[in-house]
């Protein structure tokens, strides 16, 4: 995509009203897709607050692409701590036990997931190669590519198109409970979104949010920053971005790791220091997101590449 980004980066369209409900339709319109690596959804009680407040209120299909891997991101700079829970080799049978529907559920590192598309339709290369602004290729972007293609799978199966897909990381869980129609939730935008932790959006904005693998390449705000990646490509598609209201999703993570993070910074408001939102009686999620502008973002993040360093 060749194209100046002034021309359009200010041009999200102002946020419409919220549809009203669909007449009775098929079960199962509402999908939840998760990716990455496991880490604390190993935890039984952390996938019990998935269930909770996310598949129940909202009779949603669960669909997972995960990593048994388990590391923490470089720039974290800590020491490994490793999260209890089940064993690796039994998440699949937890999930399939815990969670109906799930129409889709692949646990395999990385490696595997790279060698078995290598391998698939007849010897094709499945696998796209490099991003220019990833010094390797992501695994995870590819792990959403797999799971929108199951998606669309699953719906030609059921002759239905699901209505609303919930984008999360398996490591999260929401300090609030989703209400039993998670339209409201969007508050008139087709796509509301916490950083890279959630993404709650219309099924036709899905189709552009979880196929970045394959379009990041077109993207100048995917190179400019990877975090304007996923909104950036909808903005320019005219969909309309909205925020989530700060601290409705929080990252779960060892009390030991919570310790080492708070020896260097204050606990943001996204990570579940203690696991301090398990378990605890949650409010009602609040429709109140906020507008995304990515002209702003862009701005910020050119300014910031041309500061001259101290």
């Amino acid at each position: 995509m060749n194209r100046d980004l002034s021309d359009r980066v200010g041009t999200a369209r102002p946020p419409r009203a919220p549809p009203r409900a669909p007449p009775a339709m098929a079960a199962r319109p509402v999908a939840v897709l998760l990716a990455g690596q496991a880490r604390t959804l190993r935890e039984p009680q952390v996938r019990q607050e998935l269930l909770k407040n996310v598949v129940r209120p909202t009779s949603a299909a669960l669909f997972a692409h995960i990593s048994p891997q388990h590391d923490y991101a470089p720039w974290h700079n800590y020491s490994f701590v490793a999260d209890a829970g089940d064993p690796e080799d039994d998440l699949a049978t937890a999930l399939h036990r815990e969670f109906d529907p799930l129409p889709y559920l692949r646990v395999e590192p990385d490696e595997q997931v790279i060698r078995r598309r290598q391998q698939s339709n007849g010897g094709s290369n499945r696998w796209y190669g490099a991003i220019p602004w990833l010094e390797r290729p992501s695994v995870l972007f590819f792990r959403w590519v797999l799971l929108l293609e199951a998606l669309e799978v699953d719906e030609r199966r059921r002759a239905n198109r699901y209505g609303v897909v919930f984008r999360l990381r398996p490591d999260l869980v929401l300090t609030c409970q989703l209400p039993a129609d998670p339209l409201t939730m969007l508050g008139g935008y087709d796509v509301v979104q916490h950083g890279d932790l959630a993404l709650f959006m219309r099924r036709e904005a899905a189709s552009i949010a979880l196929s970045m693998y394959q379009q990041a390449d077109e993207s100048q705000p995917c190179a400019l920053k990877v975090e304007l990646c996923v909104p950036g490509l909808l903005v320019l598609r005219n969909y309309s971005v909205g925020t989530m209201v700060p601290g409705t999703v929080a990252l779960v993570r060892p009390a030991a790791f919570c310790s080492q993070f708070e020896e260097r910074w204050k606990a943001p408001e996204w990570l579940a220091c203690g696991r301090k939102y398990l378990g605890q009686p949650k409010p009602r999620c609040r429709a109140a997101p906020r507008v995304w502008n990515l002209s702003e973002h862009v701005r910020y993040w050119r300014e910031k590449r041309t500061r001259p360093s101290r």
